[in-house]
């Protein structure tokens, strides 16, 4: 941890923890000499302990001069994020961060070190293929801003798994632009519907539309074109063409 000074010439430290914090492993401790990193700045070393749960703790630190003069106290958080098993793979061409535990609200994707813009979704649909290193910031339920640190991918040729007692039904198709278009899953219990999500794409193979949180039976609205209608559930990909007319 770095600290920089504006006043004053600290040479030690006392760090303390609130009761949270403690029950995470972390414990109250004094630096006797603080590390100079530069004229305006000191630092020491904290330890992350091994069984620290990810979430956003709270400390404080005291600094004492040569002279014996102790500061008053200064509080400062500590951000311990989700490891990288939390990003997971499907297919060939999706991530998706696991959230069995319902702890997370928002997410932003980031690729190769850059944000995705737009990429807000619990999963992301790399239509190059799932290849490079890939993280997220998240809020959890509670608000809390943290990262899930990242991880390196590679896709793998996995083949389409074709399960004949599951399917959708979409209609009408033809359909007609603006019109609602039906579509009925069809076999799927309660659990498969909520995990499942769906993509639509237009003839370019360009992401046009994405849901999650999908019902038994739901409607979409789109444009003239052609479309490639994708529904995923855990290890299955369901895909259908839709016309729309004017």
């Amino acid at each position: 941890m770095v600290l920089t000074i504006s006043n004053g010439l600290p040479e030690a430290a006392k760090i303390t923890f609130d009761a949270t914090a403690k029950s995470n492993g972390f414990v109250d401790f004094d630096v006797t000499s603080l590390t100079a990193e530069s004229a305006t700045e000191k630092s020491f070393t904290l330890t992350i302990p091994a069984d620290a749960e990810a979430g956003v703790y709270n400390g404080e630190i005291s600094l004492t001069d040569p002279m014996g003069t102790v500061s008053q106290k200064y509080q400062f958080e500590i951000n311990v994020n989700y490891s990288s098993k939390y990003i997971k793979s499907k297919f060939t061409d999706v991530v998706f961060i696991s959230n069995a535990e319902g702890q997370f609200a928002e997410y932003q994707w980031y690729k190769d070190g850059k944000k995705l813009e737009g990429e807000t979704m619990q999963f992301y649909n790399d239509l190059n293929g799932v290849k490079g290193f890939y993280s997220a910031d998240v809020v959890t339920v509670e608000g809390k801003k943290l990262k899930v640190c990242g991880v390196q991918l590679n896709a793998v040729d996995v083949p389409e798994t074709k399960v004949l007692a599951k399917r959708g039904e979409i209609y009408p198709n033809p359909a007609k632009a603006s019109q609602p278009i039906n579509i009925r899953l069809v076999n799927f219990n309660e659990e498969e519907i909520a995990t499942a999500y769906m993509f639509v794409f237009n003839s370019l193979g360009n992401r046009v539309l994405q849901r999650s949180h999908l019902s038994e039976e739901f409607t979409i609205e789109l444009p003239k074109g052609s479309y490639t209608v994708s529904i995923i559930c855990k290890q299955q990909r369901l895909s259908y063409k839709i016309i729309v007319n004017d």
